[in-house]
């Protein structure tokens, strides 16, 4: 049995798969990826731009040999591996693109987008980002849905010219923001053929996902985009979760950041669901989430999910993590939410 632990740092939240191997327990959460010639891949942001189609794949580059969801095989992950992609089926080359940057595969009946977030070889953002005359703006995104433009550069000369700056920047991918980073930006890059690539953008250290450092006329444009975003909705004083995301009707509840284990309960809808139908103090999150927390998981029938996060005292944690591909469907307004509330979790967690 592999075990061990990797992070990742994807739209500003940093993802944990920990597997521990002490008294038999293992707890595993994965984001959606795959791995090839030590490059890691990540699934590419829903919702932005046209989706891929299957014109668009090009030359297989190799099958999954692993599953690590769906087979239970857990650890650090390696060469063909994959968090959801079963094992066998192949992996492709994207029409246009390096496949250092893009391939895409199949799972749970989707055509999944995956684009390079770790790659050894990496020196400057071109080994990661394969974007050279393929731009036709970049935009400043909602940091709400990560979809909704804010603004937009979209003067050729000048989309060259940010585009150079980021293609040419040297890359360190040893070191992830610090949590005095604060909360990044997203910056996103429309491409000729209609698909967008996202990023989290790290203002104070200029730091473009990942390991990308690229600041001076990179980072004042984002200023400038940020400046002239509209003003964004004012946070409501009180929230009631339980009606926002109708809670009552998940049909199941599962609560990660317990020690030691991972609950999963159908019981725990109505318990959650009846806690939580109350209007809470809210607050606009200005500071990174503490170190511990507890993650608690409604899923629903249709196939959507709200991933609530509670911390402060009494919680216990080890992060957060991506689930399978229903989180891609994730309303997310609710991590968001919870992570501003001014409450403990029923009995502390």
């Amino acid at each position: 049995m592999r075990s061990g632990l990797s992070l990742w740092r994807v739209a500003g939240i940093t993802l944990v798969l920990t597997v521990s191997a002490a008294c038999g327990h293992v707890s595993v959460d994965y984001v959606d990826f795959v791995q090839h010639g030590g490059i890691q891949y990540l699934a590419a942001h829903p919702g932005l731009g046209r989706s891929i189609t299957e014109d668009d794949l090009r030359a297989e580059q190799f099958r999954v040999t692993h599953s690590l969801a769906r087979d239970g095989t857990g650890g650090m992950p390696r060469d063909g591996d994959a968090a959801f992609v079963p094992a066998g089926d192949a992996v492709y080359a994207v029409r246009g693109y390096a496949s250092t940057f893009r391939v895409a595969a199949r799972h749970d009946g989707a055509l999944v987008l995956y684009e390079a977030d770790s790659n050894p070889a990496a020196s400057v953002g071109r080994d990661l980002l394969d974007l050279d005359g393929r731009v036709a703006a970049v935009t400043l995104l909602s940091p709400k849905d990560g979809r909704t433009v804010l603004g937009r550069v979209a003067d050729p000369a000048r989309v060259g010219d940010l585009v150079s700056l980021v293609l040419g920047a040297p890359v360190d991918q040893s070191v992830l923001p610090a949590a005095s980073a604060g909360a990044p930006e997203f910056v996103g890059f429309e491409l000729t053929d209609g698909t967008v690539t996202s990023r989290a953008y790290f203002r104070d250290p200029g730091i473009l996902q990942r390991g990308i450092r690229v600041a001076g006329a990179f980072r004042d444009a984002v200023d400038e985009l940020r400046a002239s975003a509209p003003t964004p909705t004012p946070v409501p004083a009180l929230v009631n979760l339980a009606a926002r995301y109708d809670l009552a009707h998940a049909t199941r509840v599962t609560v990660q950041g317990v020690p030691g284990r991972s609950i999963q309960d159908p019981g725990f809808v109505s318990a959650f669901a009846a806690a939580l139908d109350a209007l809470m103090p809210a607050t606009a999150a200005t500071v990174a989430l503490p170190s511990e927390y507890t993650v608690v998981i409604f899923e629903f029938a249709e196939l959507r999910l709200a991933r609530l996060r509670g911390g402060g005292p009494g919680a216990h944690g080890r992060g957060a993590a991506g689930r399978p591909h229903r989180a891609r469907h994730a309303r997310a307004r609710a991590a968001h939410d919870l992570a501003t509330l001014r409450r403990p979790w029923p009995g502390g967690t």
